[in-house]
């Protein structure tokens, strides 16, 4: 505190400061003294506030002088009030705006990696924070701001140092194989898995020719469903599975393809038969309908009637068709009736059906007076033929 002209030896008095804003700390002197104000004001607002001393000098003599008004303005200290925590996805930016209640505030940043393997963030910046963060492992990771809030000039006050927290999703990607097979009409039963745990998932499929039902989806982490081959070759089904991470965020995750062989099923052609007489090897080709190439067939020993013989069993599958030699001893005809398995080449077994051989049987003659003498010229008894068939 000074005085005009300078006064050598005055000393001040003044009660306790107005203060507006509520604002603290201002105390009164009630002594004289020739020190400078040093309260220490406490601005708990967001806007300057003031402090407006009423001082009093007086001389050494002492002659006391006029009041006049000193006035301080305290600017408030700067804080943040954005949110302390922000979650996104991998590869995405940051995209934060620190903010202040004090108008003109500036900020200043410094970053760092506090768990995972996140990158893409700058050691420092000031202003808005867009950097693009990617977390390519399978659990979240973290980047910790420290921002630094400046209020504005001429003071430039700043203020406490704050922390923004940044957790970073991983991208949910599939791991469960993407190749598989089933046969023909059997149950199919398929889990889909992720990388990233609590991810959820959806699939669907595309019509494809020879298929039924025709299209398929579902929002589960399980496809079941009974695909059915119409034809006689393996066909290709692509199922489309999309993950999601988990919420709140739901990052959007890879989708993959999982391809689905769908192998035919054999069914034995309907009304396979052979009729043939006892003691002829048979040659009944086995076929499928529709045409499955590579199938084998297997059966056992053959049901005959009439004590029939020469059926043998198939226990290893063969494409060849059957050529038993079967021996019918009546006099009537019998029959041999395979039950036919066909499978094929990836092992999908179809239905039994059967399959008929008829056998007929080998006539036997009989001769009645034929050892016969007669002359030249002579007429012979009659001789009868008969046959047991």
């Amino acid at each position: 505190i000074t005085t005009t002209p300078d006064l050598t030896g005055t000393t001040f008095t003044y009660p306790a400061p107005t203060c507006t804003g509520g604002m603290t700390g201002g105390l009164a002197r009630s002594s004289g003294s020739s020190a400078p104000i040093t309260d220490l004001l406490n601005n708990a607002t967001t806007s300057p506030q003031t402090a407006t001393y009423v001082v009093t000098p007086t001389s050494t003599h002492p002659c006391v002088g006029s009041t006049r008004n000193i006035v301080i303005t305290v600017n408030p200290i700067p804080a943040i009030n954005s949110s302390s925590t922000k979650t996104i996805c991998n590869n995405t930016n940051v995209n934060y705006t620190p903010t202040s209640l004090v108008a003109g505030t500036t900020f200043t940043w410094t970053a760092s990696l506090t768990s995972g393997t996140v990158t893409g963030f700058s050691a420092s910046g000031s202003g808005s924070i867009n950097d693009v963060l990617s977390n390519y492992l399978n659990s979240d990771g973290t980047v910790t701001y420290v921002i630094t809030p400046t209020g504005p000039g001429t003071t430039f006050c700043v203020g406490s140092t704050f922390n923004l927290v940044v957790t970073v999703h991983p991208t949910s990607t599939i791991t469960s194989n993407l190749t598989d097979a089933v046969c023909s009409g059997s149950p199919y039963s398929y889990t889909i898995t992720s990388n990233v745990t609590g991810t959820t998932f959806t699939w669907s499929r595309a019509s494809v020719a020879g298929i039924t039902p025709s299209t398929g989806g579902g929002s589960t982490a399980s496809i079941n469903e009974t695909l059915t081959n119409s034809t006689g070759n393996p066909i290709n089904v692509v199922h489309i599975l999309t993950p999601t991470g988990p919420s709140p965020s739901l990052c959007a995750g890879i989708a993959s393809n999982l391809t689905v062989t769908v192998n035919p099923t054999p069914s034995v052609t309907i009304g396979l038969t052979q009729e043939l007489c006892s003691g002829t090897a048979a040659n009944l080709i086995l076929t499928t309908t529709p045409s499955v190439t590579g199938a084998t067939y297997t059966y056992p020993a053959p049901t005959c009637t009439g004590g029939m013989t020469g059926g043998i069993a198939r226990t290893s599958g063969s494409s060849a068709p059957i050529t038993d030699i079967l021996i019918n001893l009546t006099t009537s005809p019998q029959t041999a009736t395979y039950v036919v398995t066909p499978t094929s080449i990836p092992g999908c077994a179809g239905s039994t059906r059967n399959v008929v051989i008829t056998v007929d049987p080998l006539p036997n003659t009989n001769i009645t007076n034929q050892a016969q003498s007669i002359c030249t010229g002579g007429s012979s008894s009659t001789m009868v033929v008969t046959s047991d068939v």
